[in-house]
């Protein structure tokens, strides 16, 4: 069986996981990649790369995930447990909103994939609302 001249490896330029063309044959466990959405290249480590796709992508068992706060930071592979929705699911990627939020990516045993707010600052929501009525605009209601 021939090896693949893809993998899927973290883009820190993406922001995400995104499918890397090798572009020089790793060495030592390390290696040169290209993202093939942004073309950005860099040098990754193969040993933080796991070969079994499947053990990677399962959500985790509910007593091995942590509790979902909105104020919180995760990590990609993390398990997460919303108690809202009785749910738990595993942080797949991580992108910006256009107002520079961080959101989580998860993938829901029950609920399919959805975009989740991570370290949200309440001060800063707090007093962007307080602005919007000092200018006598009221602000959105949620």
């Amino acid at each position: 069986m021939a090896k693949s001249k893809f993998r899927e490896v973290y883009c820190t330029s993406c922001k995400k996981v995104t499918k890397m063309v090798i572009l020089k044959e790793p060495e030592d466990n390390k290696g040169w990649f290209q993202c093939s959405k942004c073309r950005h290249s860099l040098f990754v480590d193969m040993t933080d790369i796991t070969d079994d796709k499947k053990e990677s992508k399962e959500i985790p068992e509910r007593d091995k995930c942590i509790l979902y706060v909105p104020n919180r930071e995760y990590k990609i592979g993390d398990g997460i447990l919303h108690t809202e929705w009785d749910d738990t699911g595993r942080v797949e990627s991580k992108e910006f909103t256009t107002d520079g939020i961080s959101v989580i990516v998860v993938k829901f045993k029950n609920s399919g994939t959805k975009k989740l707010v991570e370290n949200l600052d309440v001060d800063t929501i707090q007093n962007d609302e307080e602005i919007l009525i000092v200018n006598d605009i009221e602000p959105p209601i949620a």
